[in-house]
């Protein structure tokens, strides 16, 4: 799930092609697990930031913040991107404090209650 700030930079072709391109040169694997994460995008209209992942995620290795959005190593560096199964991911941002305890990701990127 974005964080408000970053909700257009998530919706804008700019990072959905990044993100498609760099799934796609890893093969569509997890980078830590090995399992499948194809990742694509669909458009859902209940859905408040619009775009979903499917499957796997192209993960931010230094997580974006208001004041480094705008740096495209950063917001766009291969160097600072992974790809992860939503398992390895919701693993992550747990194991990072990005989530608070007893919440986790579900398959679509929303917060459930674990």
């Amino acid at each position: 799930m974005a964080r408000d700030f970053a909700l257009d930079f998530y919706n804008g072709r700019a990072w959905r092609m990044t993100a498609q391109d760099y799934a796609r040169r890893k093969h569509f694997v997890c980078e830590r697990c090995g399992a499948p994460a194809p990742v694509g995008f669909r458009r859902d209209k209940d859905r408040r930031d619009g775009a979903t992942p499917r499957g796997g995620i192209v993960h931010h290795r230094v997580h974006l913040t208001p004041e480094n959005i705008g740096d495209d190593r950063i917001a766009y560096g291969q160097d600072n991107l992974e790809l992860l199964c939503w398992a390895c991911h919701n693993r992550e941002h747990r194991e990072s404090g990005a989530i608070s305890e007893g919440l986790t990701f579900d398959a679509n990127g929303d917060v459930v209650r674990t």
